[in-house]
């Protein structure tokens, strides 16, 4: 839902007292001077839904004691400077960014980098795509007069792992003769990079050891791809779940961040006899927990922010992305450093620039199974 992330959407989704500024001030503010916090917290979020807007009421009920929170869209400037803003009117001393996004070492997560100034140049690969700031040669950061930290995003962390894991088990009837199929939403340049890749099977690897399945593999499906590349890829997909049907039961658990990519994998696996229950990943309520630990490191941590000139991306790599075979797990070392993607890029930038559900019993040709609760339509 990138494109309606203001501060007045996500007001609108929020109960009055959750979102700041936007919705009156917060209880913390009312006490008077004195409730000044060290630091203030940042949830960028992944998109605005009412999902996710129920989520984040749940998490400013759990941390609003030990944080002034605000919430934003991630990459979306606009949103992002008035959160900063409203929080900085609160006189935290601090800022402290939980960047709700998949993986620390994907391309969006670079363009927030850039954006809070922890990275030098924008990212080419992620404003080359379907978000690029057409008709504009520089990219505006958010400004701050405050420290700035940027912390991790979900990753392989201990949490994330564990309601992957549950959602995994909520479908199993016999974990040892079952494989779960995390399918990963995810671009060219995300692809191309091992770090990327490396943290997802870290994820799958924890989520395997917890559970006890049989297997736990991943696959990718390219989002920023023509039509026919992505029809190829899911008939790929389709393959890799029926291969992995021959050897036993088969759940599919998407590791999508919102609702939406599920509708389209239910079409994808029509007809084969798996499990998979047409929900995404997150939003849970329990995330509070990863967001806490967050916060908590990250309001230990130094400033972040070194870069405050804006600038112009660099050109887009001429080279064609090489990416994996989809289903296939991708194993590498996940160095899992926040400041990570800092270096800088080798173009110069311009002289000038500042649900198949229930074991899908019936096949194809038979009457559809009832929908899950809560799960969209099938197409």
């Amino acid at each position: 839902m990138r494109g309606i992330g203001s501060a007045a959407a996500l007001a609108a989704l929020l109960p009055a007292s959750a979102f700041g500024a936007a919705a009156g001030m917060s209880e913390q503010v009312r006490l008077g001077a004195k409730a000044q916090t060290e630091a203030g917290a940042l949830v960028m979020l992944p998109g605005i839904s009412q999902d996710w807007a129920m989520a984040m009421a749940v998490i400013r009920r759990s941390l609003s004691p030990k944080f002034v929170m605000d919430f934003a869209e991630a990459s979306n400037v606009k949103a992002l400077q008035a959160a900063v803003d409203r929080l900085q009117a609160r006189k935290v001393k601090k800022i402290v960014v939980v960047p709700m996004l998949l993986s620390s070492h994907s391309a969006e997560m670079d363009e927030n980098r850039y954006l809070f100034g922890v990275r030098e140049f924008p990212s080419a690969a992620y404003l080359g795509g379907a978000h690029a700031h057409s008709g504009y040669s520089l990219v505006r950061r958010v400004k701050a007069k405050v420290p700035v930290v940027l912390t991790q995003a979900l990753d392989d962390h201990a949490v994330f792992a564990e309601l992957v894991a549950e959602r995994a088990q909520a479908q199993s009837k016999d974990p040892s003769r079952e494989a779960v199929l995390l399918v990963v939403p995810s671009s060219r340049a995300d692809l191309a990079n091992s770090q990327w890749t490396g943290t997802i099977q870290s994820l799958a690897d924890k989520v395997r050891k917890a559970t006890r399945f049989k297997s736990v593999q991943t696959a990718f499906v390219p989002e920023d791809v023509g039509q026919d590349e992505r029809a190829k890829a899911e008939k790929t997909l389709r393959a890799t779940a029926r291969s992995l049907g021959d050897e036993g039961r088969v759940i599919v658990v998407p590791l999508s961040l919102s609702r939406g990519p599920e509708r389209r994998l239910r079409k994808v696996f029509e007809g084969l006899f798996l499990r998979f229950d047409g929900k995404p990943a997150l939003p849970d309520k329990k995330v509070a927990r990863w967001v806490e630990d967050s916060l908590e490191k990250g309001k230990k941590l130094p400033n972040m922010r070194t870069y405050t000139k804006d600038l112009a991306p660099p050109a887009p790599p001429r080279s064609s992305l090489k990416r994996p075979s989809l289903g296939t797990p991708v194993r590498s070392g996940s160095a899992l450093d926040p400041r990570a993607g800092l270096q800088k890029p080798p173009a110069e930038p311009p002289a000038d620039a500042g649900t198949a559900d229930e074991e899908a019993q019936e096949p194809a040709n038979a009457a559809p199974a009832a929908e899950p609760s809560g799960s969209p339509e099938a197409p």
